[in-house]
């Protein structure tokens, strides 16, 4: 079952893989940086505000022209240093989980195209990709997983009002 939106199919596996690259990007900051967050009184409508300003920016990108990755990208970026603007305590945070998440996604798709190595011809519509590459690996790839690791590692903490990180033993 797949939905196809303007030459960008969307099957079962892109939500699964929305909400594991989700939970990484969420808590990887405090795995690594052995931190538990503090929080304080949520930020209800400012979050669903910002999330709602992600999405329709986003779709407003693609009606003019723009493609997809790169609209989506410009609104992470735009929505994460809202974020930060709002609660400059997110910035480590942010920092540390772009930084992280775009290591790991390197070296799962670096394996992944030496396990399989015409993955990029078969997966990606080439046509639409700048031809720019780290290794085999799309610098759309690595530039979206980039911005999605700065607005996903700080959006649950900018909606729980993250006040301070307790460090863990």
């Amino acid at each position: 079952m797949s939905l196809n939106l303007k030459s960008v199919v969307v099957g079962i596996e892109s939500p699964l893989f929305g909400f594991l690259i989700g939970g990484i990007s969420t808590a990887i900051y405090e795995f690594f940086m052995k931190r538990k967050a503090l929080f304080s009184k949520p930020r209800n409508f400012l979050t669903i505000l910002v999330i709602i300003s992600n999405i329709s920016g986003m779709f407003l990108l693609i009606l003019i022209g723009l493609n997809s990755i790169w609209a989506s990208v410009i609104m992470l970026i735009l929505c994460s240093l809202y974020m930060v603007y709002k609660d400059k305590d997110l910035k480590g945070d942010m920092f540390w989980s772009s930084i992280t998440l775009t290591f790991i996604i390197i070296v799962l798709y670096s394996i992944w195209f030496w396990i399989y190595p015409d993955a990029y011809q078969k997966f990606w519509i080439v046509n639409n990709l700048s031809g720019l590459k780290i290794g085999r690996i799309p610098i759309e790839e690595v530039v979206w997983f980039f911005s999605a690791g700065l607005f996903i590692g700080i959006l649950y903490e900018f909606w729980k009002n993250v006040r301070t990180y307790r460090k863990l033993a």
